[in-house]
């Protein structure tokens, strides 16, 4: 069942972005939507985990790329962010 709480983060920040995307009229930049796949590509392996919860070996390997997936998505933000600074 750990699985299911990196399913639950990635699934409320994709639907936050999508609100503030198209439901508030906030554009997102370049890296935010480069965010984006790094987070969905953590939700599908968290959710995968969670169906191969029966296969130890599968599942581990399936958190491990949930990990390297948020990650990726932490990179992005921090390269974001430096940017922002750098610029502004």
């Amino acid at each position: 069942m750990i699985a299911a709480l990196p399913a639950l983060i990635c699934g409320a920040l994709l639907i936050g972005a999508t609100i503030f995307e198209f439901g508030l009229d906030v554009a997102p930049c370049e890296l935010c939507t480069w965010q984006r796949w790094a987070h969905f590509a953590a939700l599908m392996a968290a959710l995968a985990a969670l169906a191969e919860m029966g296969r130890p070996r599968v599942h581990a390997g399936l958190l491990g790329g949930c990990a390297l997936a948020r990650l990726a998505g932490a990179g992005i933000a921090g390269s974001s962010t430096l940017i922002i600074t750098i610029v502004h």
